[in-house]
């Protein structure tokens, strides 16, 4: 009678083994990528909701009507750029070296010019031309409505 293992039950049990890592290593892999995205939609909807704040806190006068498709494009007046934390970086049309967000606004009249639409939509900087790439999962949009006090 012997004892111990014997080659084809140690060989079953490494495969066992590796497939178990591999499947742990996957599983950690795709959890930072969620992380990422989670904290990268977060900053995002901060950003869009401290924009929307001070476009329904300014005075009526300082808000203009905004050219057709100021949200898909960058607008001069009408976008900024931002960095990982937050902190507005520049405004204009390209963006600057570091930006990590586009921050873009829309203010269209309705009710007889008595009320305002605002739309604010935050994604992140996709190349040199900063674009916001369709809805993705990082992407915030929040609309409102003001109206002539």
């Amino acid at each position: 009678m012997q004892r111990g293992f014997s080659l084809a039950e140690v060989v079953v049990a490494i495969a066992v083994m590796s497939t178990a890592t591999m499947a742990i290593a996957q599983l950690a892999i795709m959890s930072v990528r969620v992380n990422r995205i989670a904290r990268s939609t977060t900053v995002a909807t901060v950003l869009a909701v401290q924009k929307m704040e001070q476009l329904q806190a300014a005075a009526w006068a300082e808000l203009t009507a905004s050219p057709p498709d100021v949200l898909d494009s960058n607008t001069d007046g009408y976008c900024d750029f931002l960095d990982a934390n937050g902190r507005t970086l520049a405004a204009g049309t390209s963006p600057p070296g570091g930006a990590m967000f586009v921050r873009r606004w829309a203010l269209s009249p309705i009710a007889a010019g008595n009320a305002l639409v605002i739309q604010v939509t935050v994604g992140p900087v996709h190349g040199s031309g900063g674009a916001v790439v369709g809805r993705g999962p990082e992407e915030a949009r929040f609309v409102d409505i003001k109206i002539r006090p």
